[in-house]
């Protein structure tokens, strides 16, 4: 008899471990360092093809994003993977449980849709597809197909590191910066209800926010990709002995907001053409006049740099 159980779970033990039954890992989705992960790693083997030509874009924006540009007969749709940190104040939310994060779904917009996936620690990542309606797409199948790309990559262990030939990993990157080291600086643009000590902190420290308490007005600093400032038609200044402008021609964020963008490395991109790496500096306040929006945000981007 004895003999007999010892067979059943010898079969037991077999199937278990042999079987190929998949295993949730039990470690973090992020690394120890959050700010190697690579976005671009969630969505490179999203099967995008049946949508028209996919060209991923690993700088089109900020360090914590990674875009692919589904591209059809001259028509171009954008599946955006983004990871960020899941704010501190919102409505409760209906998500499915996935084991290792939870899937948010929302409503399609036109052309438009995306999808949340909650990790632990107040930490997700966005997929959101737009501009769909231009190659002839639904929205919401190219975001799930994206999600079902993301939803591999969690399952097999933590988000990959970025390669090693990404320009994030140049030592003069502003990647390993906190873009709140600002608050310390004596040329912090000090006003009545903002808080410098206390900004509403970025994913990576990637991007510092202060909200006026009073007036509504907000600073804030964040690393970014542009293309070549120097090529902008846009003011030109100096800080810090770096090139700088202010706003670009017909690209203004709005009516109410003045942009300084700070050059600090020019790369050449994986498609061949140079990119920057700059720090944004902009302030929003539609009480304020333009030119005292500017004047400030200007005094924000110099606050960054440590004094000469």
């Amino acid at each position: 008899m004895a003999a007999g159980v010892l067979v059943v779970v010898a079969a037991v033990v077999s199937w278990t471990a042999f079987s190929g039954e998949p295993t949730t890992p039990s470690g973090p989705v992020l690394g120890a360092d959050q700010r190697t992960a690579d976005p671009c790693s969630l969505i490179r083997d999203a099967a995008l093809e049946t949508f028209g030509n996919p060209n991923p874009v690993s700088d089109d924006s900020g360090f914590n994003q990674c875009n692919v540009i589904v591209k059809k007969r001259g028509k171009e749709a954008n599946v955006l993977a983004l990871i960020d940190k899941t704010p501190g104040e919102q409505s409760p939310v209906q998500a499915q449980d996935k084991g290792r994060y939870r899937l948010v779904t929302e409503p399609a917009g036109e052309g438009s849709c995306r999808r949340r996936l909650l990790l632990p620690d107040r930490y997700e990542v966005q997929i959101e597809v737009t501009r769909a309606n231009a190659i002839d797409a639904d929205a919401c199948t190219m975001a799930d197909v994206a999600v079902r790309s993301a939803d591999a990559v969690i399952t097999r262990g933590p988000i990959p590191e970025r390669r090693p030939d990404n320009p994030t990993l140049r030592p003069d990157s502003f990647s390993g910066t906190d873009a709140c080291r600002a608050k310390d600086s004596p040329s912090f643009p000090d006003r009545a209800g903002i808080d410098r000590a206390n900004p509403e902190v970025g994913f990576g420290r990637w991007k510092c926010t202060w909200t006026g308490t009073a007036n509504g007005i907000v600073y804030q600093l964040r690393f970014t990709r542009a293309k070549p400032l120097n090529k902008s038609g846009a003011t030109k200044l100096t800080i810090d002995g770096r090139y700088a402008v202010i706003g670009y021609p017909g690209d203004a964020p709005g009516d109410d907001t003045c942009e300084v963008e700070v050059h600090n490395l020019t790369y050449v991109d994986a498609y061949g053409y140079p990119k920057d790496e700059v720090l944004e500096a902009n302030v929003i306040g539609q009480g304020l006049p333009s030119d005292e929006r500017c004047r400030i945000a200007t005094q924000l981007a110099t606050s960054f740099f440590p004094p000469r």
